[in-house]
């Protein structure tokens, strides 16, 4: 489940991710269990849900493009992800992203996030911009 906060102002719109509910469980069943008490010992260390994103992606404008069958594509128009500088160093995440529209309307905001096991979740926000 991914959490957004979106705030509109004039043109400008933020976009916060705010949460992320990771199933920790299915991810150690799925895992070796030899593996299983190092990665149980390693997310028990993890004190936010912070510590489990490690993409997240926003289209602006979701229900502007389609495909043949009139599915919704996600265009990833902005993103933020981890930077390993090391194989124990990481550069923070980014939660917040800004846009300014140049016309206003209605419009479809989509927020797709990886988490660090490999799932993705998806949610969309409507704003108005005047």
């Amino acid at each position: 489940t991914v959490k957004v906060n979106t705030v509109a102002d004039g043109k400008e719109v933020m976009v916060e991710l705010s949460g992320l509910e990771v199933d920790v469980e299915s991810f150690l069943d799925s895992q070796k269990a030899e593996r299983r008490e190092e990665l149980k010992k390693w997310l028990g260390g993890e004190k936010s849900w912070q510590s489990f994103v490690d993409f997240w992606a926003i289209d602006w404008d979701y229900e502007d493009l389609k495909n043949a069958n009139k599915e919704l594509i996600f265009e990833n128009e902005w993103q933020s992800f981890r930077k390993r500088k090391s194989k124990s160093v990481t550069e923070d995440l980014v939660f917040k992203a800004f846009k300014t529209y140049e016309k206003p309307g209605e419009y479809t905001i989509a927020v797709k996030v990886t988490d660090v096991f490999g799932n993705d979740g998806i949610v969309t926000k409507k704003v108005v911009i005047k």
